[in-house]
């Protein structure tokens, strides 16, 4: 006769359908007392549910929602991204993995604080010290300085959506295109990137890309409350697009 005590419940099966793969299995396996870790994955692979099992295991949280819909808000961080971060992808053991870090001084690390609150991120921030090796007039000198990392892993979701709204993809310096959004949403997104990157510019080819040029295009064709214009610096062989 089989153990009954090990059979599941309907009303275990409608939890488990409810928060597998949706939330850590730490957060509600108090629903379940008669179960544990193992016992829930095993039951959710024989049912056949269809979900991000990584979630059950993940150590860290964010929330993978958070760019799904363009707004002021993510519209802002979207175009911070753009100029500050990197998103990037690895393929470790025939498995893909998807990540998006950004990295600043660590003077600037409430930044990335307010990055980490307003997305929902349950890690940490990592602080460096960055040394780099230089010769000057024949000496070798040592260039010290610190950095601050907030990097989220198994960030697909929000990158899919990143590429999707707003053409951020991996070597995005290469590849990045004005976002397919407009109004106060790309002003928002401009915000953003000049807070990242202090200024837009476009230097001559041996220098930078064309993405510079198509901000300030796009900059020229939306209305803003800003006078726009461009100059030409002589000295610098450059473009700018000034506020």
């Amino acid at each position: 006769m089989p153990d009954l005590s090990k059979l599941w419940t309907d009303s275990e099966i409608q939890v488990l359908r409810k928060n597998y793969g949706k939330k850590k299995i730490k957060e509600w396996i108090h629903l379940l007392p008669n179960r544990n870790h193992k016992t829930i994955c095993h039951k959710a692979f024989r049912l056949g549910i269809k979900a991000d099992r990584s979630l059950s295991t993940r150590k860290y949280s964010y929330n993978r929602q958070y760019f799904s819909k363009p707004n002021i808000e993510n519209c802002y961080w979207a175009g911070f991204i753009s100029g500050d971060g990197c998103v990037s992808r690895v393929t470790i053991n025939n498995k893909l993995y998807w990540t998006l870090a950004i990295q600043l001084c660590t003077k600037d690390k409430n930044i990335l604080e307010y990055f980490q609150e307003d997305i929902d991120y349950t890690g940490l921030i990592f602080d460096k010290i960055i040394i780099n090796n230089y010769k000057d007039k024949g000496r070798l000198l040592k260039d010290k300085y610190y950095s601050s990392v907030l990097r989220i892993n198994s960030a697909k979701p929000i990158i899919d959506d990143l590429n999707k709204y707003w053409n951020i993809t991996p070597r995005k310096s290469l590849t990045l295109q004005p976002p397919n959004i407009n109004g106060d949403l790309s002003l928002s997104y401009i915000v953003g990137y000049i807070d990242a990157d202090g200024c837009i510019g476009l230097y001559n080819k041996k220098y930078a890309g064309k993405y510079a040029q198509l901000i300030c295009e796009h900059l020229l064709t939306i209305k803003t409350p800003f006078k726009l214009s461009r100059k030409w610096n002589k000295i610098y062989d450059s473009k700018f697009c000034t506020i």
